[in-house]
């Protein structure tokens, strides 16, 4: 800890099992220090420290013992006034070098190290104005260090690019915020590129500047900090594997000084600050696992109140889970194989069972490791089913399983067999044939005949599935032996069949004799007469005698007509107003002389009185409500469509439905916006003629109906001990209750009461078992009918972990040996191995592995010796 005022710099060793605990400071003289670098600078295994100096002194370094005293200062010059400063190999050499920020004379120093604690004479790079914090970074992933320095007075950053020989480029000037004071450099997006973050003193902000490639920067991205930030640190607080901030914020003669953590979203942004307090004017801070947790802390240096904060990280533990994957096709057919996938953090075996209707169906493996994957083939013999889930269970706790989200299926693949012609047979030209099939598809099939391998005439573009269709041979078809049917889904072109053998088609032999015939043409089939009104009965025929004209009802004679008339063809007849109405009547003329000679009406026709329309519903009293579905009923005898109009105090007010059947029925959603009021009627008209309709007889209402709807988008994730808000939507005044339920069943009341405005925040509690099956249910506290609950379940259940299992503590590695990183974790995504030294990062062992939990290592030859590293995954 560097001590301006006091000449000093402090040393608090840290007390081993006392849960982030440091013994009292031991002060070593460095003159106005301001910034400190900790390195093993002569190579004795033993860290020593580099002090910037205000006043003219330059760098101070103090020679490390041991027992964590150091020896007594040797001082370097570097440039006027230094602020910071930090170690590096800039040369290659393998010895610590340092750099130096210079807050008055506008320049960073570099100062090679000779290797024995001393340094040789400061060269001095041009920087921006006001230069007051630095960092190294690879920028350019050249293998060679460069320099990242902050400009106070310029408002901006310095990119100085290595040279590999202790030397570096002219600088590229990057903007950031007002009066920026601290930066520091991390990968923020996942690229694998270095990012920088900036406290902006002046403007209460931190700049986020992405790395884009060789050096350079795209423009800053600003997020609020708090008052005043003096410095910034970057680790993954919150442990969800994306990297986070910690922003010192200080307001001289305030009490509101702390630290604010601004978690990372993975792609270069940040959340809302959350803030802690601390001492007074925390002028910097520092991340590291203070209580041995494997939690990143924090170590806060307030300037006013000479001491120092340390915050304990108190991020919970991801409990065991297993999270089964969906699959990636959109059915599974028997007798194939395919990978069940799936993540889970635990390493006892799993069973994997399969469910079908919500109950076990088979168990496909009693044990089996918990990799993440199983080869599964399909029983041949299992039921086909869009019902199907599977269950992975750990063999160890059954309480930790998982089930899928959602059904799938299982079916055999789509087939069609053509069952007949399908060889041998021999068609007659003009003559009908059923061409039948199997299948086992409900879309529609084309049906094809093919001569000689080549299609020769579309059958029918779009018929049922049915396997059956009865087909006219046309008789201007070409005879032939060489005939093939093809029936194909509409669906899918590749789903067909042909039949095996070829058909022949060919004209039959017809003897043609002239014989007597009548032909009804009118009536014959949609025709409607009233009683009371004439009609023409109308035929054809070849015949000289006269003709009988019945009638028929159902298909049994009803009455004669005329027992004989003249075969010209026509006769009027006057329906009777007794008659029987009717949609079955059919017309039979008949020769008197031969009662072979006779024709009866194709289709039947309709003897109906005049059309009429009667509303039945809604025809007074009945009330209706907005939102809702309501069958309009009516009595009718015509057969034309029919029109809806809605009428409000005797006033046209809207068209329902311009045109639908007359079948009595009409089922109407009664829109949200229409106004109140209990004097509506209905009005239904036939389209062909508006003096056949009615109005309902009385009035009827419309009105809205108490309502609740929970929101909700369904899938949500919510973890213990953080606050959501509860949102819905109401027409009520009352105050309402909210409860929450757990697989359709009440597991607690939220709230009793509370204002029904829409919201309310709940903070998860802690202590909840976590699942994939809540709801929250919303009920007006004056009527239990008037609620609502949520359409979709939603989730709770903590976080994703990363823990270091080895090395984590007295291994010892060798250079040039292999020696394998373990760890724990429960996210399915790669990692990246970085190696740190003293707390600082030192190398990327691996930018990109499975998250299996080992890497095998091999430690470079090169590697400098010490006790004081820690890997990072």
């Amino acid at each position: 800890m560097a001590n301006l005022h006091s000449d000093d710099v402090s040393v608090l060793l840290g007390i081993a099992n006392s849960y982030g605990s440091f013994g009292v400071a031991t002060n070593f003289y460095a003159r106005t220090p301001t910034s400190v670098a900790v390195e093993d600078f002569n190579g004795d295994g033993i860290v020593d420290l580099a002090v910037a100096g205000l006043n003219g002194i330059g760098i101070s370094v103090l020679i490390g013992i041991g027992d964590g005293s150091f020896g007594r200062a040797t001082n370097f010059a570097a440039g006027d006034y230094p602020k910071s400063v930090a170690a590096e190999d800039f040369n290659g050499d393998g010895i610590f070098d340092l750099v130096v920020s210079n807050y008055r004379s506008d320049n960073v120093s570099v100062l090679i190290g000779v290797g024995d604690g001393s340094f040789g004479t400061a060269t001095n790079f041009p920087v921006g104005d006001k230069p007051s914090s630095l960092a190294v970074e690879d920028f350019n992933r050249d293998g060679i260090a460069d320099l990242v320095v902050v400009n106070t007075g310029s408002r901006n950053v310095s990119v100085l690019t290595g040279i590999g020989n202790g030397s570096f480029s002219q600088p590229a000037n990057f903007t950031v915020g007002d009066k920026p004071r601290s930066v520091t450099v991390e990968d923020f997006n996942g690229d694998g590129i270095a990012d920088l973050v900036v406290a902006n003193y002046n403007s209460g902000n931190v700049s986020v500047s992405l790395g884009t490639s060789f050096g350079s920067f795209s423009p800053a991205t600003n997020f609020f900090a708090g008052s005043n930030p003096q410095s910034v640190a970057v680790e993954d607080f919150n442990r969800d594997g994306i990297v986070d901030l910690a922003v010192a914020n200080s307001e001289r003669y305030s009490s509101s000084d702390k630290v604010s953590i601004l978690t990372g979203i993975g792609d270069g942004s940040f959340g809302q600050p959350i803030n802690f307090a601390v001492g007074d004017w925390p002028i910097s801070l520092a991340a590291g696992d203070f209580n041995a947790d494997g939690i990143p802390d924090l170590a806060v240096a307030n300037q006013t109140s000479d001491d120092v904060s340390i915050l304990i990280n108190t991020t919970l533990e991801t409990p065991p889970n297993i999270n089964i994957s969906p699959w990636n096709v959109a059915s599974l057919e028997p007798g194939q194989t395919y990978t069940i996938t799936w993540s889970d953090n635990i390493t006892e075996n799993v069973q994997i069972e399969l469910y079908k209707a919500g109950t076990l169906h088979t168990t496909i493996d009693t044990s089996t490791e918990s990799d993440g994957n199983y080869d599964w083939k399909v029983p041949t013999t299992i039921t086909p089913g869009n019902d199907y889930q599977l269950k992975i269970t750990s063999v160890n706790d059954t309480n930790i399983s998982d089930l899928s989200d959602s059904n799938f299926t299982i079916q055999p693949p789509d087939f069609i067999t053509v069952t007949s012609p399908n060889g041998g047979d021999i068609l007659e030209l003009g003559k009908s044939y059923n061409i039948t099939w199997s299948d086992n598809i409900t879309e529609n099939v084309k049906i094809e005949l093919y001569q000689g391998g080549t299609l020769d005439t579309i059958i029918n573009s779009s018929t049922e599935s049915d396997g059956s269709y009865q087909w006219t041979v046309p008789t201007t078809i070409t005879s032939g032996s060489d005939y093939q049917i093809k029936v194909t889904s509409i669906n899918d072109t590749n789903l067909s069949d042909f039949s095996d053998i070829n058909f022949t088609i060919q004209p039959e032999e017809i003897i043609v004799e002239p014989q007597d015939f009548i032909t009804v043409t009118s009536p014959n089939g949609g025709n409607i007469l009233q009683p009371g009104e004439s009609y023409s009965i109308t035929w054809d025929d070849n015949i000289a005698e006269n003709v009988k004209l019945d009638l028929y009802k159902a298909g049994i004679f009803n009455r004669t007509i005329e027992s004989s008339t003249e075969s010209d063809g026509n006769y009027i007849w006057t329906a009777p107003t007794t008659i029987t109405p009717g949609s079955d009547y059919q017309i039979k003329v008949t020769s008197i002389n031969d009662v072979n000679v006779s024709d009866l009406s194709d289709i039947n026709f309709t003897i109906q009185p005049e059309g009429f329309i009667t509303v039945t519903s809604p025809n007074g009293g009945n009330i209706l409500q907005p939102g809702q579905s309501f069958t309009t009923t009516w009595d009718d005898n015509i057969a034309e469509n029919v029109k809806l109009d809605l009428y409000k105090a005797g006033t046209f007010n809207r068209t329902i439905e311009s045109s639908t059947e007359s079948d009595g029925n009409y089922i109407w959603t009664v829109p949200t916006t229409i106004t109140s009021g209990s004097d509506y009627q209905i009005k239904i008209t036939s389209i062909n003629d508006t003096n056949i309709s009615d109005l309902s007889d009385i009035n009827f209402t419309i009105q809205p109906q108490k309502f609740i709807t929970v929101a909700s988008t369904g899938g949500e994730i919510l973890e213990p001990g953080k606050s959501y808000t509860i949102t819905w939507d109401d027409n009520i005044a009352e105050n309402v209750k909210l409860d929450l339920y757990k697989t359709g069943i009440f597991n607690r009341t939220i709230e009793s009461s509370t204002e029904s405005d829409g919201n309310y925040i709940w903070t998860v509690p802690t202590t909840i078992t976590s699942g994939s099956d809540y709801q929250i249910k919303v009920t007006s506290i004056n009527d239990v009918n008037v609620s609502d609950l949520s359409d979709i379940n939603f989730t709770i259940q903590p976080q994703n972990f990363i823990t270091v299992t080895s090395p984590n503590g007295g291994n010892i590695l060798q250079p040039g040996q292999s020696f394998t990183i373990t760890w724990d974790d429960n996210i399915a995504e790669n990692v990246k191995l970085d190696l740190y030294k003293t707390g600082i990062f030192n190398r990327t062992i691996e930018s990109s592995t499975e998250s299996d939990g080992n890497y095998i290592w091999t430690v470079p030859t090169t590697i400098t010796s010490g006790s004081d590293y820690q890997i990072k995954v």
